[in-house]
């Protein structure tokens, strides 16, 4: 599998201080992947009619290519996500919350797409904890009466 592997994203800002980050990984990474996952079932499956460990690809891709497909989907996905949030197109110090993904597909001739969905706070109300606090002014004691 190859280490350099191409990422298309674009931000999104929507009203009510959402943020989507559509997310679209090429077909040729999808099958990479793909093949590797039925190269390592054809390692470990037995079925009747084939010794272990020698049931085609073929087989293999016909009675499990969903299943592949999402194994491959979960692994890309987490893969690539923390990727696409370590970009300076995403301020992570404006994120509340944990993103949300949602609509992820996946297919080997059209790759895999999906979005993440952040809801974000506005730059002013972010309080950066690595500055010391501000100290509280002190309270004007009151006149003493003698």
């Amino acid at each position: 599998m190859s280490e350099e592997r191409k990422l298309n994203f674009e931000v999104s800002n929507r009203p009510n201080n959402e943020r989507i980050v559509q997310v679209r990984i090429p077909p040729e990474t999808v099958r990479e992947f793909v093949e590797a996952e039925i190269k390592a079932l054809q390692k470990t499956v037995s079925l009747p009619g084939f010794r272990k460990g020698k049931v085609p690809a073929s087989v293999i891709r016909s009675r499990w290519i969903d299943q592949v497909l999402d194994k491959v989907k979960v692994q890309l996905i987490e893969a690539n996500t923390p990727t696409v949030m370590d970009q300076d197109l995403v301020d992570k110090k404006t994120i509340s919350g944990s993103p949300l993904i949602t609509k992820a597909k996946i297919s080997e001739k059209k790759g895999l797409s999906y979005e993440i969905f952040m809801k974000t706070v506005n730059e002013d109300s972010v309080v950066d904890f690595t500055k010391p606090a501000p100290q509280p002014s002190q309270p004007q004691s009151p006149p003493q009466e003698i």
